[in-house]
């Protein structure tokens, strides 16, 4: 028995929850859901733009719930519709609402499907329209279309909150014709027209002005060419000014040039006519000088040549005087004094040779001493002190060449000695 009362329970407890499962409902977010029962009404929408919600989803219990379904979506209505302007004339207007659940209860309440509330709305937008097109007139309205737009927003606005609905946006899509009126293409006919006319007008005011604007460029362009060539002219002018003052500054600079050359030349003339007269005098005074010593030399010749005839004789006789009474006195003590006697003999005889020698290569030989020094030197044409700073090999060598002297003159700085033959005289 427990087992069937077991077996029961588990089958009522599976049917209720099959059905809860097929009541159960969960809410598309595209709609709202009114859920009516005996004693509540409530709302189940995922929208969260809708306040009202008690969430998104509820048990639909047949014959004792009841469900309308609503679209929360942006729903549009297109109204086509003639109006009549400021002047009385008409032509048709072309509208679009956007619209959209705001208040899912007064919704519910107020029409039963979306056709009803379509026809509700279409005449509340017809009525607003009529409302506020009267107000301008055709050129008025096309003109202020924006403006007219917002006040057919303000007027539809209370009735479809009272609806629950709200305004998304409203627009005037376009204004047409009707079939006994042709103002709007009549209107648009007359602005082509005026459009046209002021076109040409404007063409031929901006064809006016570029002439114009062409003949002002062609002016400046002239005055800017005479400006130009009277500036090349001005500098043209400046320039051969410059060029003249230049020149003139190059010949006066050349005549000066010149004329310091001219005094400069006169100067070194003058400068070269005092050294050629103080060369001449210099010249003269050596001449003078020359003349005095060639004189003096020859004085000097005639008494060494005197002395020259005598001092062979005298060195000879001397010399083996000394060389005999050496080699005796030598002899006689056969001493250390004997030993340089005879050496001093060989000496002597070693002298004597060499003096020979040298007097017989002096025959023909030419010596030459050039003597010479500056203006005023007492020493420069001292022949004795040249002559004795000759190295001779014996006094006889010395003396034949100063018996052999002779002084030609040199105007060039030097005075040659010759050393001639000598000839004895018996």
């Amino acid at each position: 028995m427990l087992l069937i009362y077991i077996g029961v329970v588990i089958g009522i407890t599976i049917i209720i929850l099959i059905a809860l499962a097929l009541m159960y409902r969960v809410v598309d977010p595209s709609e709202a859901h009114v859920v009516v029962g005996p004693t509540k009404k409530m709302v189940c929408t995922p929208d969260e733009k809708i306040e009202e919600s008690n969430g998104r989803w509820y048990l639909h219990i047949p014959l004792i719930r009841t469900v309308r379904i609503l679209s929360t979506l942006v729903q549009e209505l297109v109204v086509v519709q003639e109006t009549i302007e400021k002047g009385q004339a008409r032509y048709n207007v072309k509208s679009s609402l956007k619209y959209r659940i705001k208040n899912v209860s007064k919704a519910s309440e107020t029409y039963s499907n979306d056709e009803e509330l379509k026809k509700m709305l279409e005449e509340v937008i017809r009525s607003a329209v009529r409302a506020i097109t009267v107000k301008y007139d055709v050129v008025e309205a096309r003109a202020n279309k924006l403006k007219i737009e917002q006040d057919i927003r303000a007027e539809i606005k209370d009735d479809l909150d009272g609806w629950g609905q709200e305004v998304v946006n409203f627009q005037l899509v376009d204004f047409k014709d009707t079939a006994d009126s042709q103002i709007i293409s009549n209107i648009s006919k007359r602005r082509e027209v005026e459009i046209e006319a002021q076109t040409r007008e404007e063409n031929a005011e901006k064809l006016k002005q570029a002439k114009i604007k062409e003949a002002e460029s062609d002016e400046k362009a002239k005055e800017r060419e005479i400006a130009r060539d009277k500036k090349v002219g001005e500098y043209e002018q400046q320039r051969d000014q410059a060029i003249a003052k230049e020149q003139k500054l190059a010949k006066q600079a050349f005549y000066e040039v010149k004329e310091v050359e001219q005094v400069r030349t006169q100067e070194i003339e003058k400068k070269r006519q005092v050294v050629e007269a103080e060369q001449r005098k210099e010249v003269e005074e050596i001449n003078k000088q020359q003349k005095k010593l060639v004189g003096e030399g020859t004085r000097l010749q005639q008494e060494e040549e005197a002395k020259g005839l005598a001092a062979p004789i005298l060195e000879k006789g001397l010399a083996e005087a000394k060389a005999k009474a050496a080699l005796q006195q030598a002899l006689n003590k056969f001493k250390d004094e004997a030993i340089r006697a005879l050496v001093a003999e060989k000496i002597v005889e070693k002298d004597q040779a060499i003096g020979i020698a040298s007097a017989e290569a002096l025959k023909t030989a030419q010596i030459k001493a050039f003597l010479g020094g500056s203006k005023g030197d007492e020493e420069a044409f001292n022949v004795g002190r040249a002559i004795e700073s000759l190295t001779m090999s014996s006094s006889s060598s010395g003396d034949s060449i100063l018996h052999r002297i002779k002084m030609p003159n040199d105007l060039g700085g030097g005075v040659p000695i010759t050393v001639a033959k000598k000839t004895d005289k018996k």
